[in-house]
């Protein structure tokens, strides 16, 4: 088991105080000092990602977003779904800013999804699940990019 960087966390809360002064600059230089962040790599990934939607740079946050909406469970990634699909509006892609949002629900599951046919009852199945959301979503980003190497499902 890998052990989590006392410097890390500093660097991370770091960028975090800088993302809430509205600094994503300063915050995206404080990231990308940090290197390798071990486990805490979605983490970084999601912040990266909110200081690039905030200086809008929207398809730079969508890539940085969608990794860490892979790598975060559910019900621990809702505000990464949410980032991604307000990147998706700003980017011109409503279809695929619903189709976060839906994922962003209290459950991290969207409506109507038939949570009585798969009780997820440990974290690797949440997981399991919400990558499940992720690739979906992924194969509808790069379809309506027009990757004709990419099937939809």
């Amino acid at each position: 088991m890998r052990t989590i960087s006392p410097r890390i966390v500093r660097q991370l809360t770091a960028a975090d105080g800088y993302l809430e002064l509205g600094m994503p600059a300063h915050a995206l230089n404080e990231l990308e000092t940090i290197g390798d962040a071990g486990p805490l790599t979605p983490a970084v990934d999601f912040m990266t990602g909110l200081a690039l939607k905030e200086q809008g740079q929207y398809g730079e946050a969508i890539v940085a977003l969608q990794k860490a909406a892979i790598e975060i469970p559910v019900p621990h990634n809702r505000d990464v779904w949410l980032s991604l699909g307000e990147c998706y509006r700003a980017a011109g892609s409503p279809e695929l800013a619903v189709i976060a949002d839906l994922f962003a629900e209290d459950s991290g599951l969207p409506p109507g999804w038939d949570g009585e046919a798969e009780v997820i009852v440990d974290d690797d199945e949440a997981e399991d699940a919400s990558l499940l959301g992720a690739d979906a979503l992924l194969a509808l980003h790069r379809h309506s990019l027009g990757s004709p190497s990419t099937d939809l499902f």
